[in-house]
């Protein structure tokens, strides 16, 4: 699940973004629990994006290695 930041605004003014994974909690029963947080789409070509921080948590390694 993608959440972009801030909540208010469309997604092409929404630079930030969170990646949620949903997992069995202890007592709540379902959660999203975090898994990335940064830019959707950085300008910077050697920073990596939210989704490719997702990835590598996700499968051990970027999308492009």
């Amino acid at each position: 699940m993608k959440v972009r930041v801030p909540l208010n605004k469309p997604a092409s003014e929404a630079p930030w973004g969170f990646v949620l994974e949903p997992a069995l909690g202890t007592e709540d029963g379902l959660v999203l629990r975090p898994i990335a947080f940064g830019e959707r789409h950085p300008i910077q070509r050697w920073s990596r994006s939210v989704y490719e921080r997702a990835h590598r948590r996700l499968h051990g390694r970027y999308p492009d290695q």
